[in-house]
């Protein structure tokens, strides 16, 4: 086709008016009717829109490349009747150009006619065989019916052209006993409506009950062994019923007789097998005891449940520390891992984590709060229903992490001295309940009994000095929990500081009463001393500030040895020196003149300066008394004797 032609056609369709069309095309439509529009333009193009509108309103759209197009549409109240239209759009210049409007349909509607009324007459809960029943079909007043229709069990069984039917039932007929129903049919617009069908009257004839209708719950294609079900015998209305009695497999199946209308037994299912039950009731008739039918038969399929799916905990512990992460496994068997549905994890028998195949729910937990029974289950398909397998439960413990210890030194002391005592204490508030206390020193831990909260450390050495902590085990439903380490404490011990140097002066062997001394206590330089202490005989006579004491007038008093110490601020604590070697001060009275004279050993030399300027040296020379005191000194001056009194 040339493209004129083409263009041409395409403006006869914008110019021309689709036709709309209506199947089926009924005279009046009713709630139930489905109608399709059909909509076909003048011309078939290769790309055109059709819009169908109620109204003004577009209520569908589509594109085809065909001259016609449906839509589908249902009438269910009067606002539906239209009027309803179509067009087309055919593009042309790279834009569409609309048609007219096609011609409107406007549809008549009317309700489905109201359902008759039905009754018995004579109204009977049962009848016998040598009476008759009159079933009335009557429609609602106003309805103009034209025929009556009567159906027993579903299947019609009388039909009348009247507007009210009387339809006579013999109760001797073999199929009389049943439940009825009518419907009517009126003519609107030249079409026939039928209405919904009336109420079911039930006739019972007494010669035989009718059959039990035998239901089992819950209702399953198969079930699994150990479930409990419950078979419902129904019996109909109208009957005394004396007894009902359940069979298995054809052989009674004992129960307690009851008179009820409707009786359900429980049944556990306990063999792995296929059973069929029915159930038949006794009813008082007449004056007559009779037996019903046979119910229809219900099968049940037993099989074995599913495997009880296992629960585990990894890590497994008998309670977890506050902050730990547990997962929650739940192993399916593998055999049953293609006809899995889902795995469910439950606490306390809720619901908490699903998913499928192999998966897993871990805990973590910042306090106790999900402490809980926890448990699992799967679903599997088998024989089209949906089995179910719960696990049994598993414990979750959560319990906080024990408390933090401290280590405690008695005495505490900044610095400690080697062959002193310190207890070392772990303190904890749960030591009754501690199965094991561990002591650390820098980092390592020592050997020292499990469950001492105080060891002792005597005689300290160097090796003693480092950084301790501890921490603590308890025992919680067989596991054993650490306590963090306590916070580090140093221990520092060291040598008592040195002997400081004692000096006297003058250095004299033996000194006379009246005689000026001091005596001098020199300790290292490298300790910050804090006071000096004096000794005679071993007994402190005197504390200084300074490192020098002076006795500016000797006494007999003062003859003994001499020591000094020093005590020094090391790390803020106030430590004692050793003491300084014993010096002796040797302390006389003055000399007799008539006593003999002994020659003693040298015993001092000093530089001298003599009367006539000359300097030389002092060798003294005390000769002594019978009772020991100085008698007289010999002064040798450059080796030249002086002889002088005292």
């Amino acid at each position: 086709m040339r493209l004129d032609d083409i263009i041409i056609q395409r403006r006869r369709c914008c110019a021309s008016v689709p036709d709309l069309q209506a199947i089926p095309n009924l005279s009046i439509y009713v709630p139930s009717d489905d109608i399709t529009l059909v909509c076909c333009s003048q011309y078939q193009l290769s790309h055109q829109i059709f819009e169908f509108y109620k109204e003004d309103s577009i209520i569908h759209s589509t594109e085809h490349n065909r001259r016609c197009t449906s839509y589908m549409m249902n009438i269910r109240s009067q606002q539906d009747v239209g009027p309803y239209y179509c067009a087309c759009k055919a593009l042309e210049n790279g834009t569409y150009e609309q048609s007219n409007k096609s011609e409107p349909i406007i549809f008549q509607f009317a309700d489905i006619p109201l359902p008759p009324a039905i009754m018995l007459e004579p109204s009977l809960p049962v009848y016998t065989t040598k009476e008759s029943i009159h079933l009335v079909c009557e429609p609602p007043d106003g309805a103009a019916a034209k025929i009556v229709q009567i159906y027993r069990e579903e299947k019609k069984i009388h039909e009348e052209t009247a507007s009210k039917s009387q339809y006579v039932i013999s109760a001797s007929a073999k199929d009389a006993p049943g439940k009825y129903y009518c419907t009517y049919w009126v003519e609107m617009n030249g079409r026939s409506l039928g209405s919904p069908p009336s109420e079911h009257v039930t006739v019972t004839v007494a010669s035989v009950p009718p059959t039990p209708s035998l239901s089992l719950s819950p209702e399953y294609l198969v079930y699994i062994k150990g479930e409990l079900v419950n078979l419902t015998c129904s019996l109909p209305a109208g009957f005394t019923v004396t007894k009902v009695q359940f069979y298995r497999n054809g052989e009674l199946f004992p129960v307690t007789n009851i008179q009820q209308r409707n009786l359900f037994v429980t049944v556990a299912l306990d063999t792995i097998t296929t059973v069929n039950f029915t159930c038949k009731y006794f009813a008082e008739m007449s004056g007559r005891t009779m037996a019903s039918e046979s119910s229809n038969e219900v099968t049940i399929i037993i099989t074995e449940p599913p495997p009880v799916p296992s629960i585990t905990l990894q890590p497994l512990q008998p309670v977890y520390i506050t902050g730990e992460e547990v997962s929650v496994i739940c192993s399916v068997p593998r055999h049953l891992e293609d006809n899995l549905k889902f795995i469910k994890f439950y606490r306390f028998g809720l619901n908490i984590h699903t998913c499928e195949r192999k998966c897993k729910y871990t805990v973590t937990n910042s306090n106790t709060q999900l402490n809980g029974d926890y448990s699992c289950g799967f679903s599997i398909l088998k024989h089209g229903r949906e089995l179910l397998a719960h696990s049994q439960s598993i414990q979750v413990t959560f319990t906080d992490v024990p408390q933090t210890p401290s280590v405690v030194l008695k005495p505490m002391q900044p610095v400690y001295l080697k062959e002193e005592t310190v207890s070392i204490s772990c303190s904890f508030p749960e030591k009754s309940r501690a199965i094991k206390i561990q002591y650390f020193k820098d980092k390592q831990e020592f050997q020292a009994p499990e469950k001492m909260s105080t060891i002792v450390a005597t005689n300290l050495s160097l090796e003693n000095t480092g950084v301790y902590t501890c921490q603590y085990w308890l025992n919680y439903s067989g596991r054993h929990i650490s306590s963090l380490r306590s916070p580090p404490i140093s221990i520092i011990v060291e040598d008592v500081p040195q002997s400081p140097a004692i000096d006297l002066n003058p250095m004299l062997p033996t000194y006379l009463r009246g005689e000026y001394i001091s005596i001098t206590c020199n300790p290292p330089n490298n300790f910050n001393v804090v006071h000096t202490k004096y000794f005679k005989d071993d007994k402190k006579f005197h504390t200084s500030w300074d490192n020098i004491h002076s006795m500016p007038t000797l006494s007999l008093e003062n003859k003994g040895n001499y020591s000094c110490g020093y005590m020094c601020n090391r790390y803020g604590r106030h430590v004692f020196s050793k003491r300084s070697r014993s010096v002796f001060i040797n302390v006389v009275g003055k000399w007799p003149r008539d006593a003999a004279c002994a020659q003693m050993e040298l015993a001092y030399v000093t530089p001298l300066r003599t009367t006539n300027g000359e300097r030389g040296g002092i060798f003294l020379k005390p000769s002594l008394h019978q009772n020991g005191d100085f008698t007289k000194i010999l002064v040798l001056i450059e080796s030249t004797a002086w002889d002088g009194d005292q």
